[in-house]
């Protein structure tokens, strides 16, 4: 039987720093690639990490980290002292960075200090285009080998351009392969 009395947690934020749809191909390569690949991109100014402040109920202190192909603990401590560790990673981190914090009811006044957002980030952010929401598919095009789809929307204005893009590719690959 669990006698563990329930904590209430407030949610904070620092937004996402905004990066460009080259920036989102980069990243998804990155996340997607092999270890190496990881390593190598570990320091790319685009490759900013989502920053986590939680607290650890079996320990009774707060935790600041994020993942990378492995978790990686910054600080453990109060909250203020992991705050302080937190907002400091997310300021020396690159494009994509966004900060998430979880606190305690006692220790939300320690959030108006560091300047953090209440409540979860809005989604989508408002700097996104809509190529950001074409990269999924581009990556599938990618993985599978059916046409260079991160090059057209890299080179594309907008999502009608890559589309049109696309479909020329597809059609001038069915016509070669019709003759």
């Amino acid at each position: 039987m669990n006698t563990t009395p329930e904590i209430k947690m407030q949610e904070f934020h620092l937004p996402q720093k905004p990066y460009s749809i080259v920036d989102a191909i980069n990243r998804h390569a990155a996340g997607q690639g092999t270890v190496g690949y990881a390593m190598a991109t570990a320091d790319a100014d685009y490759n900013g990490h989502t920053i986590i402040v939680t607290w650890n109920r079996y320990r009774h202190y707060y935790i600041c980290e994020h993942h990378w192909g492995e978790r990686v603990v910054h600080a453990r401590g109060t909250a203020e002292q992991v705050l302080a560790v937190a907002v400091r990673e997310y300021n020396q981190q690159g494009r994509g960075a966004s900060l998430l914090v979880s606190l305690k009811a006692e220790d939300v006044p320690v959030a108006a200090k560091f300047n953090l957002q209440p409540g979860r980030e809005a989604s989508p952010q408002p700097w996104r285009t809509p190529l950001h929401a074409e990269l999924l598919g581009a990556a599938m095009y990618e993985r599978n080998g059916l046409c260079p789809a991160f090059a057209f929307l890299a080179s594309s204005q907008t999502v009608e351009e890559y589309r049109l893009k696309i479909e020329a590719f597809f059609a001038a690959h069915r016509k070669a392969v019709a003759a």
